[in-house]
């Protein structure tokens, strides 16, 4: 089993946000863990049933976590 370094105030919260039916997704640019917090402004072109997962990883990407599934979200125009 590998050696984990542990979590850092720079580690990047890398997230992933997919619009099944128009088949489109974004990732926005990651803040550092320290922000505590996100905010995504989605265009109403992701109006609807979207899938997000999230993941961390270091500045160096020499350690990055498992991906961990969000769930889904209804997003109203």
């Amino acid at each position: 089993m590998p050696d984990f370094e542990e979590t850092k105030p720079t580690d990047r919260a890398h997230i992933f946000i997919y619009h099944p039916e128009k088949k489109i997704a974004i990732d926005p640019l990651p803040p550092q863990r320290s922000k505590l917090g996100m905010e995504v402004n989605l265009q109403h072109v992701f109006a609807g049933e979207i899938h997000v997962w999230i993941f961390f990883a270091a500045d160096d990407d020499e350690f990055v976590s498992e991906t961990k599934y969000l769930g889904n979200f209804t997003m109203i125009p």
